[in-house]
């Protein structure tokens, strides 16, 4: 659920429409979807169950809306927020406010979009002056989630780089969306792969310095099928990082494995010498036999759990 102290960007949607059309960009599986948010005749109810909580508790959704409405198919056209709250300002006005986290949002950096409807003096929605909200994004973020609905995958992946700092959540969660872009038109084999040379190790680290935290390190001697995503340097990329080295390259790789669920992610210095020029002829295709792209009715999780 969304962090405490969750702010909401500067940049507000203008219309429903453009909060749908972000809500459909920010997801991997919601071509169906022409509305969302609990309906106006839904909603009394909402309200009610929520006084019954602590003020300002942000409680998942399928504890106070209708059984009805959590049993809808999985391919319904109406997408239904995930947390829901009823905040009360210090002047006592109330809003019904509707979370919907992004694909990798959690407690460390939760990331999304929020709809705030105000209560009137009369404890009815007004509806007239509800508004929609993203929260904790940066501007390279909503480019990097628009180039994925695009398809223009090159593109997404380098706007996306930093995120994968934000948590490990969001880690998994490029790996899902690199999965899905190869699934849509075999992305990652048109990446570099690398190959280190004979001898050589390298650390994958959660961020491009060397002081980041280890995920794993990397031998020559076990062959690892590595795949270059991104590239990263500090001369173009110092503000898009909670930190990042002041000198040389990084480079942003996916490393393969037999199982697609240990699959890993993470920043790699281009040390001298540490990468041959013949590279790793790893065909992502033998990971991804068994597996199928998702569906409307099957989370984002499940393509790699």
């Amino acid at each position: 659920m969304p962090a405490s102290g969750t702010k909401s960007s500067k940049a507000n949607f203008t219309s429903p429409s453009a909060a749908l059309g972000s809500l459909k960009a920010r997801s991997i599986h919601a071509p169906t979807v022409t509305h969302f948010g609990i309906s106006a005749s839904d909603a009394p109810s909402v309200v009610a169950r929520l006084r019954q909580k602590q003020p300002g508790e942000v409680v998942e959704a399928s504890v106070v809306v209708p059984p009805r409405l959590t049993a809808a198919p999985p391919n319904s056209t109406r997408l239904l927020p995930t947390e829901v709250s009823l905040e009360t300002a210090a002047n006592g006005s109330t809003t019904l406010v509707e979370y919907y986290p992004d694909l990798g949002a959690c407690k460390t950096h939760w990331v999304g979009v929020a709809r705030r409807i105000p209560l009137d003096s009369a404890g009815n929605l007004d509806y007239a002056r509800e508004s929609y909200q993203r929260a904790n994004s940066t501007a390279r973020y909503e480019q990097g989630l628009e180039a994925f609905a695009q398809k223009q995958y090159p593109t997404a992946f380098q706007l996306l780089a930093p995120t994968v700092t934000w948590s490990v959540e969001m880690r998994q969660a490029t790996i899902i969306r690199l999965i899905q872009a190869h699934l849509d038109n075999k992305f990652i084999s048109t990446l570099d792969p690398l190959r280190l040379k004979k001898g050589a190790a390298v650390t994958l680290r959660e961020e491009p310095h060397p002081s980041a935290n280890a995920i794993k390190t990397l031998f020559a001697s076990s062959n690892p099928a590595m795949r270059r995503v991104a590239t990263v340097s500090a001369a173009k990329d110092a503000k898009q990082f909670r930190r990042i080295a002041t000198t040389g390259q990084w480079d942003l790789v996916l490393v393969l494995d037999e199982d697609v669920n240990k699959w890993e992610l993470g920043f790699v210095l281009r040390s001298p010498g540490a990468f041959g020029s013949r590279v790793h002829g790893e065909d992502p295709d033998t990971r991804l036999a068994a597996r199928r792209a998702p569906t409307s009715s099957s989370s984002e999780a499940d393509v790699v759990n």
